[in-house]
Formats: C-alpha cells, sequence, structure tokens
C-alpha cells in the first residue's frame, strides 16, 4: 500500500472513511480527531436518549452550567492524591461528615471539625457496590476475630464460614461480596407481595439450629460449609457476620423493615445461644432510597438510620442516584468511628505527606466528589426537599392517569411503595386475563419510540435468579428521577396505550428473555 495512502479521504470538504474503522487493534497511524469524534459519535447513537431512560436510578442527565463547569475543570484530578489536592480532600470529608450527620453518626466530641477530624466515619465511593463491599469488609474482619476466640475456647468449628444473611433482592454486589471475599451468602426467599424481609423472617432463620432436618436455610449451610462433625445445637446466627437491610430494592422499589429487622437481630445477640459472646452488625443498602427517605416529607415513616436503630453499623448510599451527581459517586458511613478495625485503614504515605485510606479502588477521579459538595451547597435541604417531593409528585399523578386509563387501568397494577419512593413497578392486574403477548413485548415496544422501560422476572432465592413468566412475577419498572416531568409521564402513558394496541393487534410474542436493563450502580 502506498505510504501516503490515507484510509479518510475529504468529501465535499469533510473527512470520511474509505475503509472500515479500526475495532481489534490500535491503527497504525493517527487519525484526524474530527473524524474519530464523528465516528464514536456516530455509534454512541445506538445508546438509549438519557431523558428517556426511565430504567437507570442514576442522574444522567442534569447538572446547571456552574456544576458543569467545575466537572469539567477537575477532570483531570485524581483523588487519591491528597497532598496534591487537598481543597478536593475537604470536600470529601465535609460531604462525608453532611451524610454522616443526616443518618445519625457518633462523632467523637474531639472531632467537631470535619477538616481536622481524627476519627473514622465513611469514604466517598466509586458507586454503592464498593460502598458495600467497604461496610462488608469491616464486619466480616470482626467476625473472623471472635471466630478466632471461639475457636480457642472450643465452640466454633474450625470449618465455620462468615454468612451473610440477605433478602433474595438484594442488589448483585452482595453476592459478589461473597464470592470474592469468601463468604456464604443465604438469601432469604421472596415469593410475593410485599417483597421484602421482616424482623419475624430474620428471627427464625438466626435461632434455627444448623442441624435442623427440615430447614431450607439450615440445609443449605450444611452443604455450602461441608462440615464433618454434627453441629449439635448451635444456630445459624452464631455464623452470621451481617444481616443485610435494603431501602428501595432495585427489583420493587419496596423497603425491608430495618427497625423490625434491627429489633431481631439486637434480641437474638442478647439472649445468644450456648454461652457465646454474639455481635451481629446490621448493614442498610440505601442506595435507591437514602436521598430520598433523608429529605422527603414522608421519609420518617421508613426510619433507617442510625438513630432509629441498634444493631445498624454502616449505610451506603448512591450520590449517583438521588443525589444528583453523575454516575461514579456512592458513600459509605459508619455509626462510630469504632466500626471499621484500625488494621484495615491504611496510612498512604508514598504520595507525598500521609492519609488514612480505606477503599477498594485506589485512584479515581475528584469531580463527582466536588460536584456533591457543590449539589449540597447549591441545594440545601430545602432544595433537595423540593426535589424530591416533586418526584413523589409525579409518581402518584402517574398510577392516578394510569389506573383512570381505559386500556392501562384494568390491565396492570403498581406493587411498588411509589408513596415513599419516586419508584413505579407494574405487573398484571389481579385476576386478569392475560394476553398473547408478555411485558417483555410492551418494553420492546417502547423502545421503538425511544423509551427504556425495563422488564424482568422478580427473582425468588437469590438476585442472580432466573425465572420464566409463568413461575414468578413479570415486571416494569419506571424511576421517576428529577428530569422526569409530569408531561413526560403524560406521555410514556400515551405510548404504553399505543404500545398496548399494536400488541393486541399482532398477537405476536417474543420468547421471554430476562431483560434487566438499568442495574443500579
Amino acid at each position: 500500500m502506498d505510504s501516503n495512502f490515507s484510509p479518510y479521504t475529504p468529501i465535499y470538504g469533510r473527512p470520511e472513511f474509505t475503509v472500515p474503522a479500526p475495532k481489534a487493534e490500535i491503527p497504525d497511524n493517527p487519525l484526524p480527531p474530527e473524524v474519530v469524534y464523528q465516528l464514536i459519535t456516530s455509534e454512541l447513537l445506538l445508546d438509549g436518549r438519557n431523558g428517556l431512560n426511565l430504567a437507570t436510578f442514576c442522574n444522567e442527565d442534569y447538572t446547571d452550567s456552574w456544576g458543569l463547569k467545575l466537572i469539567v475543570e477537575n477532570i483531570n484530578k485524581n483523588f487519591i492524591d491528597h497532598e496534591e489536592y487537598p481543597g478536593t480532600n475537604l470536600a470529601e470529608k465535609r460531604s462525608i461528615r453532611m451524610l454522616a450527620k443526616e443518618l445519625g453518626t457518633t462523632f467523637a466530641p474531639s472531632d467537631t471539625d470535619p477538616d481536622s477530624a481524627i476519627g473514622y466515619y465513611g469514604s466517598a465511593t466509586i458507586g454503592s457496590s464498593e460502598a458495600v463491599m467497604l461496610g462488608l469488609i469491616a464486619h466480616k474482619y470482626k467476625w473472623n476475630q471472635n471466630n478466632q476466640q471461639n475457636l480457642i475456647n472450643g465452640k466454633a468449628d474450625p470449618q465455620d464460614r462468615p454468612v451473610v444473611l440477605m433478602s433474595a433482592h438484594v442488589h448483585g454486589c452482595w453476592d459478589k461480596f461473597c464470592n470474592y471475599y469468601g463468604a456464604v451468602p443465604l438469601y432469604i426467599k421472596i415469593n410475593d407481595s410485599p417483597y421484602t424481609i421482616s424482623g419475624a423472617d430474620v428471627s427464625e432463620i438466626l435461632n434455627t439450629q444448623i442441624e435442623d432436618p427440615d430447614s431450607p436455610y439450615a440445609k443449605t449451610i450444611k452443604r455450602k460449609l461441608n462440615y464433618l462433625n454434627n453441629q449439635g445445637n448451635r444456630t445459624i446466627g452464631e455464623l452470621v457476620m451481617c444481616v443485610g437491610a435494603v431501602v428501595g430494592t432495585t427489583f420493587t422499589g419496596n423497603s425491608d423493615n430495618v427497625v423490625e429487622i434491627d429489633s431481631a437481630v439486637d434480641e437474638y445477640c442478647k439472649n445468644a445461644p450456648n454461652g457465646l459472646n454474639i455481635d451481629i452488625p446490621i448493614h442498610v443498602d440505601a442506595a435507591s432510597g437514602g436521598f430520598v427517605l433523608m429529605f422527603s416529607k414522608n421519609g420518617s415513616e421508613i426510619p433507617f438510620n442510625f438513630s432509629s436503630t441498634t444493631r445498624v453499623r454502616s449505610i451506603n448510599i448512591s450520590n449517583h442516584k438521588f443525589g444528583m451527581t453523575f454516575p461514579g459517586m456512592g458513600s459509605v458511613v459508619f455509626r462510630d468511628s469504632s466500626v471499621v478495625d484500625k488494621s484495615l485503614i491504611y496510612n498512604i504515605t508514598y504520595l507525598g505527606g500521609s492519609f488514612m485510606d480505606y477503599t477498594v479502588n485506589f485512584s479515581r477521579g475528584s469531580n463527582m466528589i466536588l460536584m456533591q459538595y457543590y449539589n449540597f451547597l447549591q441545594f440545601g435541604r430545602s432544595g433537595y426537599q423540593s426535589i424530591i417531593n416533586n418526584c413523589l409528585t409525579n409518581t402518584q399523578s402517574f398510577l392516578q392517569e394510569l389506573q383512570q386509563s381505559p386500556v392501562l387501568g384494568t390491565l396492570l397494577k403498581n406493587i411498588s411503595d411509589s408513596v415513599h419512593l419516586p419508584i413505579i413497578v407494574l405487573t398484571w392486574a389481579d385476576g386478569r386475563t392475560l394476553p398473547s403477548w408478555n411485558l417483555t413485548d410492551l418494553s420492546n415496544e417502547l423502545r421503538n419510540t425511544g423509551w427504556i422501560v425495563p422488564s424482568y422476572v422478580l427473582p425468588q432465592a437469590s438476585p442472580e435468579d432466573i425465572i420464566l413468566p409463568k413461575d414468578g412475577t413479570q415486571v416494569l419498572r419506571i424511576v421517576v428521577q428529577q428530569v422526569v416531568s409530569s408531561d413526560k409521564l403524560s406521555k410514556l402513558l400515551i405510548d404504553m396505550e399505543n404500545a398496548v394496541q399494536i400488541l393486541n393487534r399482532s398477537s405476536i410474542s417474543t420468547p421471554q428473555r430476562h431483560l434487566f436493563t438499568g442495574y443500579k450502580c
């Protein structure tokens, strides 16, 4: 080939590719930036439009010009370089302190100023997945210490492993933690409404003997730990390193009863069997619901924070949801500075100076941390309250219109707690004769008009459970973010009615897929 040959040729003054774009290897020669830009943006047209993406919980669409300016100006800063970027470090400390105060953290008397506080109360994270893992790592470390002491005292089995007791409707990162960090997931099965777990569920499992031949939970424990010795009257609770509770599940938008669960765990620990000193913490996954409940007019009706509980030791929140940063921001907050063992907190010195670090990820961008601090200052409490309450109002208005719709009113019903969280999860109405098409067909038809409304089947045994519609509850989910206006929801309703009429006329059903776009970050 001629060495002067170029794979792009100006046509009408505009560069165009005359050979396929590179996909499998880095090109030998540079390409003009305008060509590369046009190539990539053309392929990005395949992506859904942010304003019509009702699947995601993440804020993908809004900040004002000053917020955008702050983001762009700080996009090149590595947050971990605290010595190089001390101002960014202060923004994180202050944002975590603000969240921790809202969640009821107990601060040491000497730690009145977050800029100079010595105690460790939380971290900014890359989404809630890292935040969940940091909470669980802290609890697993203390379980290991306690288990070692029990082994010395002859009150444990060498084959014991830490167990995480949680709902089948937790986010997938909980299962990842167990798989990556050597813990045993024990899921509380969920088969029907309200698709949450209660204190009674948790109490029953904690008190179940490992050797109980009739308990499916005991059978799971024995299968996964493969005990060589009979465990006598030992209970499952003796293995539990943490109980997980969710405020606003990804699947239904409903919330576990945290106060009930807290009481159940506390009662078990106070009356621990076999003379053991048992201290089981609770981690609350408030990724979807935390910001909403902190600022909504109905938030106090679902208590979940440290002030409302005894055993809740850690809480994670997704700032990139209703905290309104862009994706790439979460937070983990702790009850007090004693929750995370000091040996888990690293003193990093090789970047210049020294600073405390408790993260799974090391390097990360600074701009979303700064955006959260900006949002706290710019919106204030009243600003967040106004935004959240508007989301809830729009949610209720849509549901009222849906119930009044001659096409949808008798076809679909809402199973989400949309009074407290701006999440709508629709399934077939009670007593309805099902059409020849399914909700995945409706989701696909809506996609033809630009809407992204995910369809999936609610899991029963674990978050990775794949169930066919005939065996489980098939749903559509709509997340009403701050950019989802009442007019937009009215248009969605019209498009849903049209989609149903098209499907009724075609009577063609596509094979069911476990379609679950917009999994929360």
